[in-house]
């Protein structure tokens, strides 16, 4: 059956957030060691490591390196969204995949994660014009392997489940939540990852959106393959 919509995941599937971590976390570490000089910068990165964006959690971390300080802790909350924002990254052939694909089929972003930094992503990369829908776990009150999030993607492009494939990183919350749900997975395994041997395999490993494409392409999603 031909693809006749395609949902994406964010995180480590378009963008590149493991590799924006290092330069989230440095700027927490400036900002704690600006204010607690006297802390090792070291130990500070590492139990700051890789960030939150809640108020709650910086508590408890500042609290095991001996600083009780909730007004860092709020402070430190806007530290890591704005440093997400300037950090995250598109994977190199991310834009041009997607623009090869929009107008092809509807295309759905489904994010597990916070509404403020999934929605600042977008707008910094100027992702959210190729997405017929956007939909965020915070939003929605549900959250992938969920097939709840995945019913409200379909719903929203109207098609039936064993119409559309999902492409995500993870093999639990993209992977097996697609299956559950009845659509078609993509595992995209940028660093080669072995099969977990108690999930499911996917329809299709692929190492980089390229690959990615292609499989679409040959499963009915270009242009020449019309929907119906």
């Amino acid at each position: 059956m031909p693809v006749r919509a395609i949902l994406f995941d964010l995180d480590d599937t378009l963008v590149d957030f493991q590799g924006a971590i290092p330069q989230i976390v440095a700027a927490l570490t400036t900002a704690v060691c600006q204010r607690y000089p006297h802390l090792d910068p070291a130990t500070v990165r590492q139990i700051l490591s890789p960030g939150t964006l809640s108020v709650q959690g910086y508590v408890e971390r500042l609290a095991r390196l001996g600083v009780a300080d909730p007004a860092l802790a709020a402070d430190l909350v806007t530290v890591y969204r704005q440093a997400r924002r300037a950090a995250v990254r598109l994977f190199p052939e991310a834009r041009a995949v997607l623009q090869t694909l929009h107008g092809w089929r509807p295309l759905v972003l489904v994010s597990n994660g916070r509404r403020c930094t999934r929605r600042d992503t977008l707008s910094a990369l100027e992702l959210e014009p190729f997405f017929t829908t956007v939909i965020i776990s915070e939003e929605v009150g549900v959250e992938k392997p969920d097939p709840r999030i995945f019913a409200l993607a379909l719903a929203a492009c109207g098609v039936a489940p064993a119409e559309a494939v999902h492409i995500g990183d993870d093999p639990l919350a993209d992977v097996l939540g697609a299956q559950r749900a009845g659509l078609r997975a993509v595992w995209l395994n940028r660093a080669g990852r072995p099969q977990p041997p108690d999930l499911p395999a996917p329809d299709l490993i692929a190492r980089d959106l390229r690959e990615v494409l292609a499989w679409l392409i040959r499963n009915g999603a270009s242009p020449e393959r019309p929907c119906g």
